[in-house]
C-alpha cells in the first residue's frame, strides 16, 4: 500500500509539474528560442513556424488534462504518460532540427517512446471501464487511435534501436498487420456509410429524444453523450468492452444503436480522421515487413550509408505520429467530458496535422533524396 501511494503521489506531482504555469513558461521560452534560431539564424522558415505553432497548441491541450480520476492508477498513468509525451515529444523533435539533426540521446528518446507506448495501453483499460455503454462506432475510433499510437511508438523503438530479436520483429509485424486491417476497415465503414446516406446528415436519423447542440456550418452533436448512452439500448452483437475494442467493433457495424444512438456518426470529418489513421498504418506495416524481410544488418548498413541522419528523422517522426494519435483520442475525450467546444476540437486537430505535415515536409526540402530513400526503404522486395 505504501509503494502504491508513493507511485500515485509521484504520477500526480509529475503531471502537475508538466502542466503547471512554470512548466508552460519554460516550454514556451524554449520553443520561442528555437524558432528564433531556426528562422533568424538558420533561415529555416518552415521549422521556425513549426516551433512557434507548438506554443498555443500544446498550451490548449495540456491545460485540459484535469479529467478523469486522480485516484485510479490506470487514470493516473494514462494522464501522466500523455502529458509527458505531448510536452517532451515535440520538444525533442524541435531539438533535432535546431541541433542540425544531431544524433538523439537515448536517455531522452527511450523514455518519451515508452510513455507513448504506455499511454494508449492504459487508455484501453479506461475505455474498458468507462465506455461500456458506448456504441461500436465510437469504440472503433478509440481502438484505431490507440492502435496507431502503439504502432507509432514501436515503429520509433524499432528504428531507433534496430533490434536483432526475430521474435520481437515478427510480433511487431503481426501487430501492424492487425492495425492495418482495423484502420482501413474503419475508413471503409465510414466511407460506405457516407455513400449510403447520399448527403443526408447522419444526425437526422438520431432517436428523437436525443438533445443536439447546434454547431457552425449546420452540424450537430449530442448535447449529453453520457445521458444518451444511459437510455440507449444495448449494442446488438456486443460483448465485453475489451472484446468490442479488439474485434467486435470492426466486424459488427449495423443495428439500432449505431443508426440512432452513435456518438461517432459517419460524417466527412470522422471519415477524414479515419483516413489519417489508415495511411500511417500502411507505412508502419511496410516498415515492419521491410525490416523483417531484409534483416537488421542490411537495414543498419542502409541507414548508415546515407549522408544524413535518416534514422533520427524516422525516430522523431515516430514520436510525433504517436503524439498525433493520442492527441486525437484525447480530443475526443474532451468532447465527451465537455471540456472544449466541438469546433475548438476540430480546429486544434486540424492545426496539429498542419504542424505535423510542415515538420515532415521540411526534411524533403533539406534532403532532396529523402522521399526516394524512404520509399526505397518501405519496399520489402527491393534489395537495400
Amino acid at each position: 500500500k505504501g509503494a502504491k501511494k508513493a507511485v500515485r503521489a509521484a504520477l500526480t506531482e509529475g503531471t502537475r509539474v508538466i502542466t503547471s504555469r512554470e512548466g508552460t513558461i519554460a516550454r514556451n521560452v524554449l520553443l520561442a528560442a528555437a524558432a528564433a534560431k531556426l528562422g533568424l539564424v538558420d533561415g529555416k522558415t518552415a521549422e521556425a513556424a513549426y516551433a512557434l505553432g507548438l506554443i498555443p497548441l500544446l498550451q490548449q491541450v495540456l491545460d485540459r488534462t484535469d479529467i478523469g480520476s486522480w485516484n485510479a492508477m490506470s487514470s493516473l498513468v494514462h494522464r501522466f504518460s500523455g502529458a509527458f509525451m505531448l510536452a517532451l515529444g515535440p520538444l525533442v523533435a524541435t531539438y533535432f532540427t535546431v541541433s542540425g539533426e544531431a544524433s538523439l540521446p537515448s536517455a531522452i528518446v527511450y523514455p518519451v517512446l515508452l510513455a507513448a507506448l504506455v499511454n494508449p495501453l492504459s487508455g484501453v483499460l479506461l475505455v474498458n471501464r468507462n465506455l461500456a455503454q458506448a456504441d461500436m462506432a465510437l469504440l472503433r475510433q478509440f481502438a484505431t487511435g490507440y492502435q496507431g499510437a502503439v504502432a507509432a511508438a514501436c515503429h520509433g523503438l524499432l528504428l531507433f534501436s534496430l533490434p536483432d530479436n526475430p521474435l520481437a520483429i515478427a510480433a511487431y509485424l503481426a501487430f501492424t498487420m492487425y492495425h492495418f486491417v482495423y484502420a482501413w476497415g474503419d475508413s471503409y465503414l465510414h466511407t460506405k456509410r457516407l455513400v449510403e446516406l447520399q448527403g443526408e446528415a447522419a444526425t437526422d436519423r438520431y432517436d428523437k429524444s436525443i438533445a443536439l447542440d447546434q454547431l457552425p456550418g449546420g452540424l450537430q452533436f449530442p448535447a449529453d453523450v453520457w445521458d444518451m448512452w444511459r437510455r440507449a439500448p444495448t449494442t446488438p452483437g456486443a460483448g465485453s468492452p475489451i472484446e468490442n475494442i479488439l474485434w467486435r467493433a470492426l466486424v459488427h457495424n449495423t443495428g439500432e444503436k449505431e443508426d440512432r444512438w452513435t456518438a461517432a456518426p459517419s460524417t466527412v470529418a470522422t471519415a477524414a480522421v479515419a483516413w489519417t489513421v489508415s495511411l500511417p498504418a500502411t507505412t508502419y506495416m511496410l516498415v515492419a515487413l521491410s525490416y523483417f524481410a531484409h534483416g537488421p544488418e542490411a537495414v543498419s548498413q542502409y541507414v548508415g550509408g546515407l549522408d544524413y541522419n535518416f534514422q533520427g528523422i524516422l525516430a522523431t517522426m515516430s514520436l510525433l505520429a504517436s503524439a498525433q494519435n493520442n492527441l486525437g483520442v484525447f480530443l475526443m475525450s474532451l468532447i465527451l467530458h465537455k471540456k472544449m467546444p466541438v469546433p475548438g476540437v476540430w480546429a486544434l486537430y486540424g492545426a496539429s496535422w498542419a504542424l505535423f505535415i510542415t515538420y515532415a515536409a521540411s526534411f524533403a526540402t533539406q534532403h532532396p533524396t529523402y522521399l526516394n530513400d524512404y520509399l526505397h526503404f518501405l519496399s520489402p522486395f527491393t534489395p537495400l
